[in-house]
């Protein structure tokens, strides 16, 4: 009887010790769901500025030297997990700014990683999702010391007409 108790006692602790983890712990920890994508699989980027009178301005790249760029330049930001709260409250004045989507696309299958809430004005909080099966960096992400620098990634695609 004793020991069922011990086990009793063991699973409660693994339990609340996995939701103590996944609520608190784990948005302490940098994470860049980038960083597991493989940079030749990578085929095309796009990035559209979407402006508050509705107008829209777009850039890609398509298998190149602007492609692997991109890519390692989100690779190497330092990016920390926001709950969906958090991430709220920090973008709830942008409302009716300027704003950039983006989107992966990888090799055949045809796999998509989506960038959005990215607000020009406050471009240090962004969400992450993806159709990619499997994939574990769906989110909201806070650049950490520095913020995303959008004109760089801008001035590496192709603007479209």
């Amino acid at each position: 009887m004793k020991l069922i108790k011990y086990i009793a006692a063991a699973v409660v602790l693994l339990v609340l010790s996995v939701l103590y983890y996944q609520h608190n712990f784990y948005y302490k920890i940098p994470n860049n769901p980038f960083d597991k994508l493989e940079a030749d699989s990578l085929t095309e980027f796009h990035l559209t500025k979407n402006r508050p009178d509705g107008t829209s301005v777009s850039a890609s790249c398509h298998q190149g030297r602007e492609c692997d760029d991109v890519l390692a330049y989100l690779r190497q930001l330092e990016l920390l997990p926001l709950k969906e709260k958090a991430a709220n409250r920090l973008l709830a004045n942008e409302e009716n700014m300027p704003f950039l989507t983006g989107m992966l696309k990888f090799g055949q299958s045809a796999d998509e990683i989506f960038l959005s809430d990215l607000y020009a004005d406050q471009p240090t909080v962004f969400a992450v999702s993806s159709t990619r099966s499997g994939f574990k960096g769906a989110g909201y992400y806070e650049v950490q010391q520095s913020e995303f620098d959008v004109d760089y990634v801008w001035r590496l695609l192709k603007e479209e007409s």
